[in-house]
């Protein structure tokens, strides 16, 4: 009773103050434009919460002031010192002050959700895990952010007076609210601080990264860690809070309660010290656009990219758990189908996944695992044609490329995040940009998962009456889940992000002309794998889709195709992407889906780019600006800007950027067949990247063009 007349007090103080009302409905007025703008303006449901920083960055310093004004004005009213002389007063002040904030808190969460919720049903977005997500979002980020900025405000009120209470309350604004890294990391030059991006990560309330564009399949950031930061917060300024009660009241009680709080902050610290990924965007070393290009700029070149033929893998047993992080324990059965015995193998594996130990036959293995590499010393030699079977156990943070949490997965067939035996790393950076190689088998191999992680989880496996997936594939399997939906349009498997409901809607005629067009681009270059694509995934990506390789991956049943997150995927983008489409296919079925890695990339993607323009014009759906002239005038510029540079001067520059005009002439001129591709790319198989050998082959045709002439 003594606590909720506190609580009412608190009520009837708020309430007095027509500029705290004021504060609170123009709040509201300010989500709802945000809502609306992003529901029906400009169409992109994640952002509605994403972009909303600014909402938590005044959310809380609002939370500050009223914590301060309510102890204040409390005290004006000489309230304080009716509380003092009421036996538990203080603490039933405590109590009645955090069920107002809570209250007051909870209201203006509740009428946000509420009014998002009806938004999103009036732009016909489906009901989904979306609406949830947006739920816990809400009370993450704003609701519990604005209660620490209340408990904040009333602590420094509680300790401090006069006008220097304001001065402190800015101070810790900067250095808890979203926008917090500008302000830190001036204070870091200032003082010389280290670790300043971490400091900056435990001090923010808000999202990570108040820029980022919100991630369709990852959804937003909620991971675990998130509320174990959260939780720490809350218990150590409780503990504060009572520890401020006891110095006060000199009451026993108060110590022990603070004590309470003290020791229930260490289950959040060890929590939050844990091993996890979280999917950090442009700041740190470790960000989505920095950890493997950094890695890769300067380890690519690490490993003999010569397959181990005389190797066969013919089944994975596979158990996978990726809460918080990535953890399996693999075996694979392989066999040798050379004619020498060994003694070593080798196995490429993201060298983020560290091996614990390798077993055979229940005996541990003796192994070296540098890089992407892993070494394997076996007991004994194992003899042609015999078969065994390696247990592996790993565990680490995949790829921020390729995350696995407990939040999202997203580990394509192509990515080793399974022990094989295609020496070479995940990655390499092509022109500056980080390209992920394939590095998929191409021979049937039998799978069986155990899976343990956020669900539903999507695949090109099959889920079985023990619990299972399995299933035989011959490119490797593909492991996908987060703020993803999945329907089946004409017995294809359609896997998409939640927000990216409208894009679906143009699927039928989009899957009709992408058939034709694998079937078109197979045997206009003398492919022999018949694709029989059965599952169709369109993800969002951080890669730049500029590079039209990394926009499609095909595997003999399954279709990925990528968006960057930045691009807004609604009704009419599976038309609009047509054109752009054939450059990201004609790689996905040629080079890509035989496992081709390049030292240098630049004559497949003239290949790509040259052939992808050659098909759009016959078939009358290439666009005024295509990639193909953009390619060729980006080669022209990188050889004139060498050439201004005697010392560092590369002929070979020139005779690419001549080459590839003299073949943008010809296939302008309509005088190229298919029998040129399909020739050209039969020296691309053989690994030939002789420009000269281009050159020649041009002016061949040239010349016969002149003679009809």
């Amino acid at each position: 009773m003594k606590t909720w007349n506190s609580v009412k007090i608190s009520w009837k103080i708020f309430c007095r103050n027509k500029f705290s009302l004021l504060i609170f409905v123009l709040s509201l007025l300010y989500v709802e434009t945000l809502f609306y703008h992003y529901l029906f303006l400009d169409y992109a449901p994640g952002e509605t919460l994403s972009r909303s920083s600014f909402v938590v960055q005044g959310g809380i310093f609002v939370s500050m002031v009223l914590g301060v004004q309510i102890i204040r004005l409390e005290e004006k009213e000489k309230v304080d010192e009716l509380l003092r002389s009421i036996q538990f007063g203080p603490l039933h002040k405590i109590l009645g002050k955090s069920l107002f904030f809570l209250a007051l808190i909870l209201v203006f969460s509740l009428l946000s959700l509420f009014s998002l919720f009806l938004m999103l049903y009036f732009s016909d977005l489906s009901f989904s895990s979306f609406y949830l997500s947006s739920s816990l979002y809400i009370l993450l980020y704003w609701s519990l952010s604005f209660l620490i900025g209340g408990m904040i405000g009333s602590i420094f009120a509680f300790w401090v007076k006069g006008r220097l209470i304001y001065v402190l309350l800015i101070i810790t604004w900067l250095l808890i609210s979203p926008l917090n890294t500008p302000f830190i990391l001036q204070l870091a030059l200032l003082f010389n601080i280290e670790n300043t991006f971490e400091l900056i990560n435990i001090l923010n309330l808000g999202q990570a990264n108040p820029y980022e564009p919100y991630h369709a399949l990852y959804g937003y950031s909620l991971e675990t860690a998130q509320w174990f930061k959260k939780g720490l917060w809350i218990t150590l300024l409780f503990a504060i809070v009572f520890l401020s009660i006891g110095f006060k009241t000199r009451r026993r009680q108060n110590f022990i309660a603070s004590l309470l709080f003290f020791l229930l902050t260490l289950p959040f610290g060890y929590g939050l010290a844990q091993e996890d990924q979280v999917l950090v965007f442009d700041r740190e070393a470790n960000a989505v656009f920095k950890y493997d290009y950094n890695y890769y700029k300067d380890h690519s070149d690490t490993i003999d990219r010569r397959d181990r033929s005389d190797i066969l893998i013919k089944a994975y047993d596979i158990d996978l758990n990726t809460n918080r992080k990535f953890t399996a324990s693999v075996d694979v059965t392989l066999q040798n189908i050379g004619g020498m015995g060994m003694d070593v193998l080798e196995f490429s594996l993201y060298h983020n996944l560290k091996v614990n130990r390798i077993l055979y036959e229940d005996k541990q293995l003796n192994y070296e695992q540098t890089g992407d590499l892993i070494s394997v010393e076996l007991s004994s030699v194992i003899r042609p044609k015999q078969v065994l079977t390696l247990s592996f156990d790993y565990e680490g943070t995949s790829s921020p490329y390729f995350f696995a949490n407990e939040q999202a997965v997203k580990l394509p067939f192509y990515f080793p995040w399974l022990p094989n035996t295609k020496k070479s790393p995940a990655m390499k950076v092509y022109s500056n940009e980080i390209f992920p190689l394939p590095l998929h088998p191409n021979s049937e191999i039998k799978y069986s998962l155990s899976y343990s992680g956020p669900e539903p989880i999507y695949t090109n496996l099959k889920m079985q009456s023990d619990g299972k997936w399995k299933g035989t594939t011959k490119n490797g399997i593909t492991l996908i889940a987060g703020s993803l939906g999945k329907k089946t349009i004409n017995s294809m498997e359609v896997i998409y992000p939640l927000t990216w409901e409208d894009l679906v809607q143009g699927f039928d005629e989009f899957n009709k002309s992408t058939k034709t067009s694998i079937s078109e681009i197979t045997g206009i270059l003398g492919i022999e794998e018949d694709f029989n694509i059965r599952q169709v995934i369109f993800r969002p990506t951080f890669s730049e889709v500029g590079m039209p390789e990394q926009f499609v991956w095909a595997s003999e049943d399954q279709l990925i195709i990528s968006s960057n997150i930045y691009f807004q995927n609604n009704k009419g983008s599976l038309k609009e992407v047509h054109p752009y489409l054939t450059y990201g296919l004609v790689p996905a079925l040629t080079w890509k889906y035989e496992g081709f890695v390049f030292e240098d990339i630049t004559y497949a993607q003239l290949f790509n780019a040259s052939f992808s323009f050659w098909y759009n014009k016959n078939k009358g759906i290439e666009r005024d600006h295509s990639f193909f002239s953009f390619y060729v005038d980006k080669l022209k510029r990188e050889a004139d800007f060498d050439e201004r540079d005697p010392e560092r001067r590369d002929s070979k520059l020139r005779l690419q950027a001549i080459v590839a005009q003299k073949l943008y002439n010809l296939i302008t001129s309509s005088s190229v067949n298919q029998r040129f591709f399909r020739e050209w790319y039969g020296e691309l198989k053989t690994g030939n990247n002789d420009w000269e050998y281009l050159n020649h082959k041009i002016e061949i045709v040239n010349k016969g063009m002149n003679v009809n002439e």
